[in-house]
C-alpha cells in the first residue's frame, strides 16, 4: 500500500465507503429531519422533477431565478423511432477502448458513435463503482443516449473497473493531502488527450454525477491547465463535505423510509426486474484481487472529498477552463454537501478568479432540485429519473 494507516484509521475510511456505496446501490434514506418530513416521490406524482436556478455575475453576487419543472423523460424502449438507435448503443458497448501511457490506463467507450464528431463530444464520468460492463450501467447509456442523440458520448470505466488501473501512488497521495480531484483529472487528461485530440475545436461537454461530478470537475481543472477550453460543465450533486461514522450509521438505519420511496415510482425499473439490482453489478469484480485492491483504494476517495478548500481550488480551476454553461445540479436534501455552502463555495471561487482578470463561463449557475435528496441518481429512483437531470442542464 501507498501509505501506512491504522487499522482504525481504515475502518473509518470503510465506514464512509460503505455509506457511499449504500447510497448508490441500496439505496439508503438521507438522515436529516427535513427528509424525514418531505414527500420525495422522485417525479411519480406529477411525472415531472421541480427546480429553481441560482445564477452567479462576475463579482459573486447572486439571483434566484424562478420555478421551473421538467417533464421526466419518455422511455426508449415505448418509442419504435428508437429501435434502431438503442441496437446501436448495444453495438458500442461491446467495443471498448483503452488508452494508455507509462501511469496507468483508462478503458472507456464511445456511444452514438455513428453522430459525426464535428457535432462534438460529451464526456461522461459515472458515480463511485460504475463499470461500462455491468447491466445498470448499459441501462443508463440506453436512456443517456435516447435523450441526448446529436453528440457521441465517450462513457469513462472509473479508475480500478474493468481495464481502467488505479491511479499511481503520487496521484492518490496528492489527492488526500490537498482534498483535490484536480491531480485526478490531470492524471486521466494525459491518458485521454490523444483521443480527445480528434475532435479538433468540436465542443466538449464533461458530465458526471456523485464521486463523477468532483472527477468531472478535476479533469475540467486539467483541461484549463492543459489550454484545451471546454464549452460546458454539468455535475449533478458532487460530493465535497466531511462524512463522519455517526452520520454513515443514520443513513444506514432509514434504509426501511428509502425502500418505500423506491417501491412507489414508478420508474424504477429494478422493482420490476427490469434491471438487476445495482448491488450485485456495480462491485461484481471487487472477489478478484484486482477488484480487492480498488475497493481499498475506493476507502481513501471519500477522504480526498472532506476539504472545503480542495473543493474550493477545484471550482476555481474548472472556471479558468469553461467558456459556456458551468452548471451544479444540487439536491435539496443532499448529503454531500448542502445547497447553501456549495453556493458560497461557488461565489468565491468566481470573486477569485475576476479579481485575477480571468474570463469567466457565460453563465454560471446552481440548479437547486427541489424536495430530492443524492438517492434521486439510484436505480431505485429509476433510470429515466436521474436521465432527465441531465435535461434540466440544457434548459435556458
Amino acid at each position: 500500500m501507498s501509505e501506512q494507516i491504522s487499522r482504525r484509521e481504515f475502518t473509518n475510511r470503510l465506514i464512509k465507503f460503505m455509506a457511499m456505496l449504500a447510497l448508490v446501490g441500496v439505496p439508503v434514506a438521507q438522515g436529516t429531519a427535513n427528509y424525514r418530513r418531505s414527500k420525495i416521490d422522485f417525479g411519480s406524482e406529477d411525472g415531472s422533477l421541480h427546480h429553481h436556478t441560482i445564477l452567479f455575475s462576475p463579482d459573486g453576487s447572486a439571483y434566484i431565478r424562478g420555478h421551473a419543472t421538467t417533464p421526466i423523460i419518455s422511455d426508449p424502449d415505448q418509442d419504435p423511432s428508437s429501435k434502431q438507435h438503442l441496437e446501436q448503443v448495444q453495438l458500442d458497448l461491446l467495443n471498448p477502448q483503452v488508452a494508455k501511457n507509462p501511469n496507468g490506463a483508462i478503458e472507456f467507450v464511445i456511444v452514438n458513435s455513428d453522430r459525426p464528431k464535428e457535432n462534438g463530444l460529451i464526456v461522461y464520468n459515472m458515480g463511485i463503482g460504475g463499470d461500462i460492463r455491468n447491466p445498470v450501467a448499459v441501462r443508463e447509456m440506453e436512456v443517456l443516449t435516447a435523450s441526448n442523440p446529436d453528440q457521441q458520448i465517450m462513457v469513462i470505466n472509473n479508475a480500478g473497473s474493468g481495464q481502467s488501473s488505479l491511479p499511481p501512488s503520487p496521484v492518490l497521495a496528492e489527492m488526500m493531502k490537498k482534498g483535490s480531484f484536480t491531480p485526478y483529472g490531470l492524471w486521466t487528461f494525459d491518458l485521454l488527450q490523444d483521443k480527445l485530440g480528434e475532435y479538433g475545436d468540436a465542443p466538449i461537454t464533461i458530465w458526471g454525477k456523485s464521486l463523477g461530478g468532483r472527477v468531472a470537475i478535476g479533469l475540467a481543472a486539467a483541461c484549463g491547465v492543459a489550454g484545451r477550453p471546454i464549452s460546458n460543465l454539468w455535475v449533478i450533486d458532487p460530493p465535497w463535505s466531511s462524512f463522519p461514522p455517526d452520520v454513515t450509521l443514520d443513513f444506514l438505519s432509514q434504509v426501511p423510509v428509502a425502500k418505500n420511496y423506491y417501491d412507489q415510482s414508478p420508474y424504477n425499473e429494478a422493482r420490476d426486474d427490469q434491471v438487476p439490482d445495482i448491488t450485485t453489478n456495480n462491485f461484481q469484480s471487487t472477489l478478484s484481487a484486482s477488484g480487492l485492491l480498488n475497493l481499498y483504494n475506493l476507502v481513501y476517495l471519500p477522504r480526498a472529498m472532506e476539504s472545503q478548500d480542495g473543493m474550493a481550488a477545484d471550482l476555481l480551476a474548472a472556471l479558468g477552463a469553461v467558456r459556456g454553461d458551468f452548471s451544479i445540479l444540487k439536491p435539496e436534501y443532499s448529503e454531500f454537501g448542502q445547497p447553501g455552502p456549495t453556493e458560497d463555495l461557488l461565489a468565491e471561487a468566481i470573486k477569485r478568479a475576476s479579481s485575477q482578470g480571468w474570463s469567466l463561463p457565460d453563465r454560471v449557475r446552481v440548479i437547486l432540485l427541489e424536495n430530492q435528496s443524492h438517492g434521486v441518481m439510484s436505480t431505485g429512483a429509476g433510470q429515466r429519473v436521474w436521465a432527465t437531470l441531465f435535461s434540466i442542464f440544457k434548459q435556458q
